[in-house]
């Protein structure tokens, strides 16, 4: 199951009541980019039962902070994580690269992050993120490190955008258990947003 929020303002706590679902235990993949969430709701989600099995988050463009990675390290199961302009900083990388629940990861996007040389050695030499093959990532001597060890690519091989099930995009609606189960999280205007059936 895969959900897309992006560019959807999340009301207050919802991810809180994501969380605590009981429709989404076949989530995978969720895209939460630009929905304004805090670093307080990420660390709620990571208690969802359903977020060790989650293999694709995109954070994207949300104010979250060096404080999200303890959370975000739960996710056993991530193979691919967007963290562009998150205001991540050396230290979040550093935790990041010495998580040993991240072992799955294969692709990083950290683009737009205030990042030096400290973190992009860390990915570089880290053991634990022995899948890691690509990372998304400006210049600067972050982008330098990276470019001279030659062990990341820039782009993904074949990074899917799946076909998520996306509000008002023109997917059709939401299968009947999601619909209940978000419907109290999302703001009147996503909700007004979702196509009707037939449409």
């Amino acid at each position: 199951m895969k959900l897309d929020f992006r560019e959807k303002a999340m009301a207050p706590g919802a991810l809180a009541g994501l969380a605590s679902a009981e429709h989404l235990t076949a989530l995978r993949s969720l895209d939460l980019g630009s929905t304004g969430v805090s670093a307080d709701d990420v660390i709620a989600l990571s208690r969802a039962p359903f977020f060790e099995d989650l293999t694709e988050l995109n954070l994207d463009f949300n104010p979250l902070g060096p404080g999200v990675i303890e959370a975000l390290a739960r996710g056993k199961s991530l193979r691919a994580l967007s963290l562009s302009q998150c205001r991540l900083d050396d230290r979040a990388v550093v935790a990041l690269a010495s998580s040993a629940n991240l072992r799955e990861l294969e692709y990083l996007d950290l683009r737009s992050s205030d990042l030096t040389a400290v973190a992009a050695r860390a990915l570089v030499d880290s053991k634990l993120l022995s899948k890691l093959k690509t990372v998304r990532r400006f210049g600067g001597a972050f982008g330098s490190v990276l470019e001279e060890s030659k062990r990341f690519g820039t782009e993904p091989e074949a990074w899917p955008r799946p076909a998520f099930w996306a509000l008002g995009e023109g997917n059709g609606p939401l299968p009947e258990p999601v619909l209940r189960a978000t419907t109290p999280l999302l703001c009147t205007e996503v909700l007004r947003s979702r196509p009707a059936h037939g449409e």
